[in-house]
């Protein structure tokens, strides 16, 4: 669910001696969360500076990109899985042609309910993330609200084929 809060709430960023020449060395891009201001941030170069995106998101936490583009992103009550449209990118801002080199459009959404799901990843076809609220590993699920895969004291049927 996308936080309506206060969307406009600004952040501030001081960028750490090195950090600025780092990103220009490096032709990478960044995304993180944070739990507390409800974001997912994406920190690129732009050929001149640091670029920062910043998106709103109910408890931003678990965060994974898989080799084919998509990216799962665990919020307060659901998993989102986006996908990145290298294709629409660089016109997806009229007033910036070309400044994009990424487009993670939303695909699909997993109800989960309240778990605090901290840390996911893709491995294989499947989300896997830590459910703390009921102390397991857990698959994403059309069906119900999650699939329980491990616990310290069970271990449940894990479907590796």
């Amino acid at each position: 669910m996308i936080e309506q809060k206060d969307p406009n709430r600004m952040i501030r960023c001081d960028m750490q001696p090195g950090f600025f020449e780092w990103m220009r060395d490096h032709p990478v891009s960044l995304a993180v969360t944070t739990y507390q201001a409800g974001k997912l941030l994406f920190l690129g170069w732009n050929g001149n500076t640091v670029s920062l995106h910043a998106k709103n998101f109910s408890k931003a936490m678990g965060l994974d990109v898989s080799e084919d583009g998509s990216l799962a992103l665990a919020t307060r009550d659901e998993i989102r899985l986006f996908r990145n449209d290298h294709l629409l990118a660089p016109d997806c801002n009229p007033n910036k042609p070309g400044y994009y080199d990424a487009l993670f459009l939303p695909r699909v959404s997993y109800f989960t309910g309240n778990l605090f799901a901290h840390d996911l990843a893709f491995v294989k076809d499947e989300i896997w993330f830590v459910n703390t609220r009921f102390s397991c590993l857990a698959t994403a699920s059309g069906a119900h609200g999650f699939e329980p895969r491990w616990h310290k004291n069970r271990l449940w049927l894990l479907n590796s084929g």
